[in-house]
């Protein structure tokens, strides 16, 4: 159980940097740090950022844990420190996310989301003409980790989709519809939709 200890104590001394790289992606985005981390690594890749980040500040790191201590297998245990000390970091940032995702779905959907879907779909019929059958609703979450130069947000608006059909066409494959709802994430208010209908 000491050597556990012991392995655990100088893994978090070896790889302290990456919860002060979590705390700074925190304070510049509360809600999505790995926004932060993806944006700081796209354009930072243009000034050889990531190579200090995560080569030369974690080996100082390690090395600096490692000093005036009877470490064996210095080499493998830096790679492996390094490696899973990204991992750690990533995790706790799609962790982070999973959680805002949480909190905005449960700020837009107070009251359970098969009743909003109702109540969307309600407003859709009314504004709409014709009689409409609902296929499917899903939503999209404001927070995604897909961030890459072509994306380099991973924020978005939350968005209820809603598939319909037009039971006055004559062509059922031709009357499928999309109408999607666009909300504020922070407020959970609704700012817009759009009907491809139209």
């Amino acid at each position: 159980m000491r050597f556990i200890w012991n392995e655990l104590s100088l893994w978090f001394k070896a790889t302290i940097y990456i919860w002060i790289y979590y705390f700074i992606f925190i304070i510049f985005n509360p809600t999505h740090p790995l926004d932060t981390y993806g944006q700081v690594t796209i354009i930072g890749s243009f000034l050889g950022l990531p190579l200090i980040m995560w080569i030369l500040i974690p080996i100082w790191n390690a090395l600096h844990a490692f000093r005036n201590k009877s470490v064996r297998w210095k080499p493998l245990r830096l790679i492996i420190y390094i490696c899973s000390a990204y991992f750690v970091l990533l995790s706790a940032m799609t962790i982070h996310a999973e959680i805002s995702n949480s909190i905005v779905k449960e700020r837009l959907f107070p009251e359970g989301w098969d009743k909003h879907v109702a109540w969307s779909f309600e407003r859709l019929q009314s504004a709409a003409e014709g009689d409409l059958t609902l296929k499917r609703a899903y939503y999209t979450e404001p927070y995604h980790s897909n961030i890459n130069a072509g994306n380099m947000s991973g924020t978005r608006s939350p968005v209820l989709t809603i598939e319909y059909i037009n039971n006055d066409c004559s062509d059922k494959e031709e009357c499928l519809f999309i109408y999607k709802e666009f909300y504020d994430a922070s407020s959970g208010v609704l700012i817009r939709s759009e009907n491809d209908s139209y």
